[in-house]
């Protein structure tokens, strides 16, 4: 697939025309309202892209990274007092989903209990909760006013107008692929890295030879190891967050060099593009030298794990930051084991979102 379908589905034409509008598969019969992802009047987005564009934007980042840093803090206690009890196996499928949510939220009570090692097995229970908590943070919002942080929730409520059913669709959206994306990645670099135990190791010297203490580890401290950049970039391509292609309405264009009428739906699938040959040498191995100083020379924009273009992943920024955080946090203070020989690959399964199995993973607490 050529990488640069992307930019012709996705992007901003070059002759001023709008974009390829979203297909009818995100209309969502069962809501009143819509939200910022399932929403296909472009106009109706840009207005609510405008309105919450400044909440992940690089000077919000500061505010965000406290939150984040809080909450991993926060998971690395409990996941040492698991390993010092002799129970360091945890499912990081589910840890992973409570992290994420717990840090879009910025809730880190949710934490406390330790909720994902009494997860309910069934999925419509799975749904009830987390309906439950975003009605929760809804609504504890609106009794603290439109004031205090601004949050997804505080600007929501910002407009001069608003009913709960809105904030509702707003916060669902927001806190599902915001929890969803980054625990998703999160599970699959844990993965890769334990399955290649090579590349783990040089990460651990990376961030272990770097910091002095895990209290170190910060955002801006992260930002220019290299080789954990690698680390990330890599797991999101050979696992993207979003299995599933994103269909738009073709106006009438040339894709890939062929003319593709107006009316087609039309889409580019991240993980196929990614895994293609003419894109990566040896595309289905585990390399993050590759974005680092690649001898194959890559056709690394053939990589799009977010997206790109105006309905790109609003959140990609913050993302990357708890990725590099969380990630830079477990390998600083604990030594990874496998606790199960099985494939987790082997097991996982395409939906609208990736199926994924137990990651039993034990955390083993470094002498420091």
């Amino acid at each position: 697939m050529n990488a640069e379908a992307f930019r012709v589905i996705y992007g901003r034409p070059s002759d001023g025309r709008p974009p390829f509008p979203k297909a009818a598969l995100y209309h969502d019969r069962r809501s009143t309202h819509s939200n910022i992802v399932t929403v296909r009047d472009q106009e109706e987005h840009s207005k609510l892209r405008k309105q919450y564009s400044p909440a992940f934007q690089l000077n919000a980042l500061a505010d965000n990274e406290v939150v984040v840093l809080k909450n991993v803090d926060s998971f690395a206690k409990k996941l040492k007092e698991i390993g010092r009890l002799g129970r360091g196996e945890v499912n990081m499928t589910l840890a992973y989903n409570w992290l994420a949510t717990d840090i879009i939220v910025a809730r880190s009570r949710v934490l406390q209990p330790f909720l994902f090692m009494i997860m309910p097995p069934r999925i419509e229970e799975v749904h009830r909760l987390f309906g439950d908590i975003v009605k929760q943070k809804v609504q504890k919002c609106i009794e603290n006013g439109r004031g205090g942080r601004k949050n997804l929730l505080a600007r929501a409520l910002q407009q001069p107008c608003y009913d709960q059913d809105y904030i509702h669709e707003q916060a669902k959206a927001f806190i599902g692929a915001g929890s969803e994306t980054v625990a998703t990645s999160l599970t699959a670099a844990t993965y890769f890295l334990l399955k290649n135990p090579t590349k783990l190791q040089l990460l651990q010297q990376e961030i272990r030879s770097k910091f002095a203490s895990h209290l170190d580890i910060t955002g801006h401290s992260t930002s220019g190891l290299r080789f954990l950049r690698g680390v990330v970039e890599e797991c999101l391509r050979l696992f993207p967050p979003g299995p599933l292609p994103l269909p738009r309405i073709c106006q009438g264009a040339f894709i890939s060099g062929h003319y593709i009428p107006a009316g087609t739906v039309v889409s580019v699938s991240p993980f196929v593009t990614a895994r293609d040959h003419r894109n990566f040498h040896n595309p289905d191995e585990f390399c993050p030298e590759r974005w680092i100083n690649d001898p194959c020379r890559d056709n690394t924009s053939a990589s799009k794990p977010f997206s790109t273009g105006p309905r790109g992943c609003l959140g990609v920024s913050l993302a990357y930051l708890e990725m590099r955080l969380v990630l830079s946090k477990l390998v600083y203070l604990f030594d990874w084991e496998l606790a199960s020989d099985k494939d987790w690959m082997h097991d996982v399964r395409e939906g609208i979102l990736w199926q994924k199995p137990a990651l039993v993973v034990r955390f083993l607490p470094r002498d420091m």
